[in-house]
């Protein structure tokens, strides 16, 4: 198999990850084994245990001696709040130093997968690093960086991986440095392709790179509020807007003369015609 149809198999899978037989099915897919093993939280102050719906659970393992693992635990609140992942975490690690934690809300509708690495430059500063999934996130990320935490594309021999081989694996998995170069690396090559088509166009080369920056800045605004649902409610409000845009028989070509343009100079332009102030919602 491939490295892009590993991907997309994790995408699908993620696509409509919701319950123990999504996560089961996913760590099935990356080669871990399936174990379901509930852990004790009697040592743990009652506050904490509180804003839990199930104790924390051994869901699966991977390398020698099960040695590395992957712990899932339910929150009883429908947000995964962060601060109470840390404090979970934090007890977790003094018996389960390699492994990723997966926490799920209550309706196991929204998850995040929570890697912990250790500062290179202070030891005892712990960096927490999320991978979110859910129906309002976007996969296409996710599932590139999950798909390298396939236990057979770091060894075909699964039962001679340490801990510490795995957990290096995961540590790259979730490198935000690494997903923020991917991210402008593509960018540049969107920005490079579009300044070119500009250029043989208008043969000022300058000009199309005014323009064509401006134009992706422009649609990297559009796609930070629609992530908020300010826009129609709508978290791919670009995406919805084309579609409408190609079955709406309109004149060939005019997406951006007739849509993008009236977007970006006249609806942005007035308060009333996309927001409500306060609200911040959608005004037909």
């Amino acid at each position: 198999m491939t490295t892009y149809e590993r991907q997309q198999d994790i995408q699908n899978i993620l696509r409509n990850f919701n319950g123990h037989h999504s996560l089961r099915s996913l760590i099935a897919e990356l080669n871990y084994d399936y174990v379901g093993e509930n852990l004790s939280i009697r040592s743990w102050s009652d506050a904490l245990s509180e804003k839990m719906f199930n104790a924390p659970n051994v869901f699966a393992t991977g390398g020698n001696d099960k040695g590395f693992r992957i712990v899932h635990t339910q929150l009883k609140d429908e947000k995964l709040l962060r601060g109470t992942e840390r404090e979970i975490i934090n007890q977790l690690l003094k018996d389960h130093p390699y492994s990723l934690f997966v926490f799920s809300n209550r309706n196991q509708d929204r998850w995040h997968f929570v890697n912990v690495r250790y500062d290179k430059d202070n030891k005892k500063r712990r960096l927490f690093r999320r991978i979110a999934v859910g129906a309002d996130e976007r996969l296409r990320t996710a599932s590139e960086r999950i798909a390298m935490l396939d236990l057979e594309s770091i060894n075909k021999n699964l039962f001679s991986l340490s801990p510490l081989e795995i957990q290096a694996r995961h540590d790259e998995a979730f490198n935000v440095g690494a997903v923020t170069k991917q991210f402008f690396n593509e960018y540049k090559s969107v920005y490079a392709i579009l300044q070119e088509d500009l250029t043989k166009q208008t043969k000022d080369r300058r000009w199309a790179h005014d323009y064509a920056l401006h134009f992706l800045n422009r649609c990297m605004f559009v796609y930070f509020i629609q992530r908020k649902r300010w826009v129609g409610n709508d978290t791919e409000f670009l995406r919805t807007f084309w579609e409408t845009y190609q079955h709406s028989n309109q004149k060939k070509d005019s997406f951006f003369q007739d849509w993008l343009n009236v977007l970006f100079f006249e609806a942005f332009n007035n308060q009333k015609t996309l927001f409500n102030s306060t609200q911040r919602e959608y005004i037909p």
